[in-house]
């Protein structure tokens, strides 16, 4: 007589359609939908420029490729640390909470992109490249480890 399969054993099939059930079972509980709802509604309402800021940076101020690539591997380093922000601070806090500091970091980095855009930097002499590392890679990085 043969035994049932250990999950070791399974088929790649059967333990699909066991994580698709999960997965659909999970769909039904509030605090996964609602929060499915919310990124779906923030994507449709939230637009990106981000190939528009590509071509912003490089041709209108003359950013190079190398610094570019700086920018995001400061970005990077910024999202390591809002990880560890996370781990140390909001990690028991409510995802509504979490959501609203998420929503105001984008407002403001938004709004310094804008800035940068119509160039009122340059009215309150701040140089171009603090405010791409400031919007771009650590607020903006930040904004999107939470």
């Amino acid at each position: 007589m043969r035994a049932t399969p250990t999950r070791d054993k399974e088929n790649c099939f059967k333990g699909f359609g066991r994580n698709f059930n999960l997965l659909c079972w999970a769909l039904t509980l509030p605090e996964i939908y609602r929060l499915l709802i919310y990124f779906v509604l923030d994507g449709i309402t939230n637009p990106s420029f981000q190939d528009f800021f590509f071509y912003f940076i490089l041709n209108e101020l003359g950013v190079s490729k190398f610094l570019f690539a700086m920018i995001f591997l400061v970005g990077y380093i910024f999202a390591v640390f809002g990880v560890i922000l996370y781990e140390w601070v909001l990690k028991e806090k409510e995802v509504r909470f979490i959501l609203l500091l998420n929503v105001l970091a984008n407002i403001f980095t938004t709004f310094l992109n804008l800035a940068l855009a119509m160039r009122w930097n340059q009215e309150i002499d701040v140089n171009d490249y603090v405010l791409i590392f400031v919007t771009d890679a650590s607020v903006g990085t930040l904004a999107m480890a939470f």
